[in-house]
């Protein structure tokens, strides 16, 4: 082995702890800073079970919430108006209170994909209403209900939001800007 060989090796092996030493620093770093980002899925107030809503499985609807919606919603249901999610504060008794409005909340993305018995998914939808929802009277949805929306075919489900949402534009009500073509 010559003097240029036996750099390249010593040289392999220098890169090769300098990348194993930035990784341990990495590791410790999060380790450390990890807890701050830590989610707390405690529920922040005492939800009691009515009707098809019960606690069947010990989980609260803001527990689900947390889990199934908080990712793209946020904790505070604000959404993400860059990423074409929209804010529920202010607008989601909205849709609430539209027949086109309730298939539409049941043929979202995160619903579609989430695989929560229907008696779950209408607590869920509830607890995001009475969340976030205005001073409007809402009908909450039913497990029978969600049953038959979730049954339903969509085929296109922005068509279906741009549609619902510039029917009630033009009845002169508020709707959050939904950026997606």
């Amino acid at each position: 082995m010559d003097h240029c060989e036996s750099y390249a090796v010593l040289g392999e092996a220098m890169n090769a702890k300098y990348v194993c030493t930035v990784l341990v620093v990495l590791a410790s770093a999060i380790s450390q800073i990890g807890p701050l980002f830590a989610v707390d899925h405690q529920p922040t107030r005492q939800w009691k079970p009515t009707g098809a809503q019960n606690l069947k499985e010990g989980r609260s609807p803001e527990a689900s919430y947390l889990l199934h919606c908080a990712g793209c919603h946020g904790r505070d249901g604000s959404g993400a108006e860059h990423a074409g999610i929209p804010p529920f504060p202010g607008f989601i008794d909205k849709f609430f209170n539209d027949e086109e409005g309730r298939l539409y909340m049941m043929h979202v993305p995160g619903v579609v994909s989430t695989s929560l018995p229907d008696y779950e998914l209408a607590g869920l939808m509830n607890y995001v209403v009475e969340e976030w929802g205005g001073n409007e009277s809402v009908t909450h949805f039913t497990e029978k209900e969600v049953g038959y929306l979730r049954s339903q075919d969509v085929d296109d489900v922005v068509k279906l939001r741009r549609s619902i949402t510039q029917r009630l534009e033009s009845e002169g009500i508020e709707m959050p800007n939904y950026p997606w073509p």
